[in-house]
């Protein structure tokens, strides 16, 4: 079996303001880490979280989260480096380096050159004890098992295989319904259906709304069965028919309006071209014949004297007359085109009102057919009234009373829609009860699995020698407690902490094989489990390094301002002394 991953060096310029090009620190799988307050302690941690995570824990810059802020990771670089970096060298070889150039840029993790992305992941598993102690130790028990759940992925994915494959409960193997699962299955469909918790507090609110439904339904149906009007067909008929007259006698009051406004705007339009035909000066029908006559001359001589240049026969007459004639002839013309150009012109106007004239009063003779002598000379006398808006209220009417048939006639069939509603609602309501009952046992069954599992390989990791037998449990209350000489009691300052370290080691054991299916083998994930400096004086700190020699829960590291006499250390323990603070 290949031995568990580790990282056995780590060179980085995180925080190190004294050594700009980095500094190097060799690690064991047991490494201990002492030094005064500042000295250095935190940047290792945080150094390896950021190789192997690409975040630094809570606590960095006060903060209550891990953080991956660009920004904010870019304080910790030293002045005079141009870049940001940590890198980690596992004991297989493999190099992971995580890097920062710029203050706003996203770092880069790469392991062998090779950037780490969502298709090339590292399965690492980094855990403090400190956070186990702040989500254990003191709390509800459901608040426990919630972020356990969290760490442990049980997902909405993983509920979801449990209700399709069934869970056990002591009535038997327990499979939902096809209906159950087809609810959960669409509901999981929304993006914003992220974990269990919220699988459940939607189905349990869609429950509660089919509730509501069911029962306003279920007021309708009462209210309708005591409020029904029966319609007959015939009065259906009367209704409909009122309605298509009505509306008919709109349509031609529209139409009739219409007619009488164009009719309103062709005597304007006539009125204004009489008016300017009568406007336009008298001019004879020969003057026309004259003008063309003219032009036709004209150019006939200036085409002859184009072409032949001191011709003096005229091309209209075939006489000699000489050049000079031509010419005076030619401005003669000229001046008289001058002279008939605007009756011409006059005579064109009259002759283009003339036409629109007839053109309206043909367009006014049709409309008076179409309205009638009545409407006619009801409107030539200014006595004609537009009928439309009373026609389109009498149509609004009739539609109506059409409308408030149709609904009494529906209205009848009411009680039994609204009893059908009701049924249905009901239906979809008793579905999502059981789907959250399903969900909640479903995650139950995990979360029993996954606490026994969690217990159990605890007490494995807890050294028993002469520090007890360790006393752990999870419901109905949460209890860390020792057990020497068949007496349980409440453990001692390093007897909590042993049992914190093993409930830790064995979580991370449990993330292992989450995150690769199975612990060990060439692809195993590493976990690195880091113990916190929680004021322990250095005897304690020694009986801890001491109990400890035989861990097998994961790369150990403990930073702690307890300072052990290096030649008391047991040697499975590596050490990094760090004697000063950084300047």
């Amino acid at each position: 079996m290949t031995d568990p991953l580790y990282v056995s060096r780590l060179r980085l310029n995180w925080k190190q303001q004294a050594a700009p090009a980095g500094v190097t620190h060799n690690l064991n799988p047991l490494m201990y880490v002492t030094g005064p307050p500042g000295a250095g302690k935190t940047a290792i941690v945080e150094g390896l979280s950021l190789a192997l995570t690409g975040t630094v824990p809570a606590g960095y810059l006060g903060r209550k989260e891990p953080t991956s802020s660009p920004n904010l990771l870019w304080r910790s670089k030293p002045k005079e480096a141009s870049t940001l970096w940590s890198e980690a060298t596992l004991s297989d070889g493999r190099v992971i380096r995580w890097e920062q150039k710029r203050h706003n840029s996203r770092p880069t993790r790469t392991i062998d050159g090779q950037k780490i992305t969502p298709n090339n992941p590292l399965p690492v598993v980094v855990l403090t004890v400190d956070e186990v102690r702040a989500n254990i130790v003191g709390r509800l028990p459901k608040t426990a098992e919630k972020w356990l759940a969290g760490r442990l992925h049980i997902g909405v994915p993983e509920v979801m295989a449990k209700l399709k494959e069934g869970y056990k409960t002591k009535d038997g193997l327990i499979k939902p319904s096809e209906a159950t699962v087809a609810a959960l299955t669409a509901l999981c469909e929304s993006p914003t259906i992220t974990t269990p918790a919220l699988l459940l507090e939607k189905t349990i609110k869609l429950a509660n709304e089919a509730r509501n439904q069911a029962d306003a339904a279920g007021q309708v149906e009462e209210a309708l069965e005591h409020a029904v009007e029966l319609v007959t067909d015939e009065e259906l008929a009367t209704a409909t028919q009122k309605v298509a007259e009505a509306e008919a006698a709109h349509r031609e009051a529209l139409a009739g309006a219409r007619a009488v406004n164009e009719l309103q705007g062709l005597a304007t339009n006539l009125t204004e071209a009489t008016t300017q035909l009568r406007a336009l000066p008298e001019v004879p029908p020969r003057a026309t014949l004259q003008l063309h006559s003219a032009q036709a001359t004209l150019t006939a001589l200036q085409t002859t004297a184009a072409a032949y240049p001191g011709n003096h026969l005229c091309p209209t007459c075939r006489e000699a007359v000489g050049v000079e004639a031509l010419e005076r002839r030619r401005e003669s013309l000229v001046e008289f085109i001058a002279r008939a150009a605007p009756s011409v012109q006059a005579l064109s106007q009259r002759e283009t009102l003339l036409a629109r004239i007839e053109r309206l009063r043909s367009h006014a003779s049709r409309l008076r057919e179409q309205l009638g002598d009545a409407v006619f000379a009801a409107v030539r006398q200014g006595v004609w009234e537009d009928e439309s808006a009373a026609a389109g209220v009498a149509a609004s009417v009739a539609r109506a009373d059409l409308n408030e048939l149709q609904i009494k006639r529906v209205g009848a069939a009411g009680p039994t829609l609204a009893a059908e509603q009701r049924a249905k609602a009901e239906t979809r309501r008793e579905t999502l009860r059981a789907a959250a009952q399903h969900v909640e046992k479903a995650q139950s069954a995990l979360v029993d699995k996954a606490l026994s599992e969690f217990v159990t390989g605890a007490r494995k990791l807890y050294p028993t020698n002469s520090f007890g037998k360790p006393v752990i449990t999870m419901r109905p209350n949460i209890v860390l407690g020792v057990e020497r000489d068949g007496r349980p009691g409440a453990p001692s300052g390093c007897q909590e902490e042993a049992l914190l370290l093993s409930l830790a080691g064995s979580l991370a054991q449990m993330e292992t094989k989450v995150l690769n299916g199975a612990a060990g083998g060439p692809d195993s994930p590493l976990s690195l489990l880091v113990f916190g400096d929680v004021g322990m004086d250095s005897e304690t700190t020694h009986d801890l390094l001491t109990l400890f020699t035989a861990w097998t829960g994961g790369q150990l590291l403990v930073p702690t301002t307890a300072e052990v006499p290096q030649g008391e250390v047991p040697e499975e323990w590596g050490q990094i002394r760090l004697t000063a603070a950084t300047p």
